[in-house]
């Protein structure tokens, strides 16, 4: 059976190729949530973590933040700002109700063989929260993606040279990039893989709703724009289902 191609991708290398992606722009999106929600003393969790930046942004807001994420590498540098564990989203090692309130940022959802494994981690990501608890989720705006996707490119990130191959399959609604390191004469000495299911909207929020979340807020970037067909992001804040007591 072959490797998921996450186990491979989210390596020490990661965190250097997206460099761009930095805690000024975890912190922006911290002040979003901070705008609708009381941080201070309340229990995060970061699902997928990374290396962390977004668990320090909550923390800089007096949050107490725990972070999960599959990889070891990133985790390493997730660990200077709460406590963390190693697992897979689909099982999270939490008890029901142990937060607050969940982060998953930075379009870390769609990583998996089917839609219902997908659908499976919004499940536990409800099962963690208290009632009433609220989810920041962070993912791309797939229309615009899609109508600006450049097949091929190359770039310069933290002192490699990197060629990155784009496709996408519309009969599973699925992107492909594949990503190479070059040396300095051009040629290929290091390959893998990201793949990620893009969903619309409409699938998001119907997923969200079939897992007992309410949605709260829209917005289409971190400074708090309205979300529409050309938004960067499409972020959505909704509040996991308060039971209501037997008549």
């Amino acid at each position: 059976m072959n490797e998921p191609w996450y186990r491979k991708a989210f390596g020490a290398r990661y965190a250097r190729l997206y460099a761009h992606r930095d805690d000024e722009e975890a912190a922006s999106a911290i002040d979003l949530l901070a705008g609708s929600v009381p941080l201070a003393e309340t229990r995060v969790l970061d699902v997928a973590c990374g290396a962390g930046r977004h668990m320090n942004a909550v923390r800089a807001r007096g949050a107490r933040a725990w972070g999960v994420d599959l990889s070891e590498a990133l985790l390493a540098d997730a660990r200077r700002f709460g406590p963390v564990a190693r697992a897979d989203m689909r099982r999270l090692p939490f008890l029901a109700s142990a937060f607050d309130g969940v982060l998953n940022m930075f379009t870390s959802f769609g990583y998996f063989e089917s839609a219902e494994e997908d659908e499976r981690a919004l499940e536990e990501i409800a099962r963690v929260l208290r009632p009433g608890g609220w989810f920041l989720f962070d993912y791309l705006n797939a229309t615009r993606v899609l109508s600006r996707l450049i097949p091929r490119g190359e770039r310069t990130a933290a002192g490699e040279r990197v060629r990155e191959t784009r496709a996408y399959d519309p009969s599973a609604r699925v992107l492909t990039k594949e990503i190479a390191l070059l040396d300095d004469r051009g040629e290929v000495r290091e390959t893998w893989t990201e793949r990620l299911r893009l969903y619309d909207p409409g699938a998001i929020e119907a997923m969200m709703g079939r897992a007992g979340f309410e949605i709260w807020e829209r917005f289409g970037d971190y400074e708090g724009g309205a979300f529409d067909g050309e938004s960067p992001r499409f972020i959505l804040l909704a509040r996991a289902a308060v039971c209501s007591e037997p008549d």
